[in-house]
């Protein structure tokens, strides 16, 4: 499984097929899913999507965001447990 940012999608990817998971229909707790769920929804805040500029600030905003996603990561590995390997795909567009 993969945690990745990406415009109008969760955050949760398979690894094998690249099929966008739902997180609602996930076995995670609620509170994962929540905080899952507002991660992907931050996804692209250093843009400017009327212009596709940068905004002020963006390289620290990825930045921030990208962190979470770590910090995500280890949440999911905690709650799956061993049998599922939890990678991340951090934002790289500043």
């Amino acid at each position: 499984m993969t945690l990745e940012g990406e415009f109008g999608a969760d955050a949760l990817w398979c690894t094998k097929c690249q099929y966008n998971l739902d997180v609602e229909h996930t076995i995670l707790s609620d509170r994962l899913k929540e905080a899952l769920l507002e991660w992907a929804a931050q996804y692209g805040i250093w843009i400017d999507l009327e212009t596709d500029m940068l905004v002020d600030d963006a390289q620290t905003l990825e930045k921030t965001h990208n962190a979470a996603g770590k910090v995500l990561v280890q949440k999911l590995q905690e709650e799956l447990g061993v049998a599922y390997t939890i990678t991340f795909e951090p934002s790289h567009m500043t």
